[in-house]
């Protein structure tokens, strides 16, 4: 597999860190499916980049 396309995966740590939420925040919004993941373990799961990139953008509020 070319490396160049795989994609970017984030532990949670650093999705809290981006996003300056406690990783209990973050888990939470794992588990109400707000935020996707992808398993790379029995217990390991991390956040794709671009994941994390459109959850963002999908609670952008435009200025008034």
């Amino acid at each position: 597999m070319n490396d160049a396309h795989a994609p970017q995966l984030l532990p949670i740590q650093e999705v809290a860190r981006r996003m300056a939420l406690s990783i209990r925040s973050v888990r939470t919004l794992i588990a109400l499916g707000k935020l996707p993941v992808i398993r790379v373990g029995a217990r390991a799961i991390r956040v794709a980049e671009a994941d994390l990139a459109a959850f963002i953008e999908a609670r952008r509020i435009a200025p008034r």
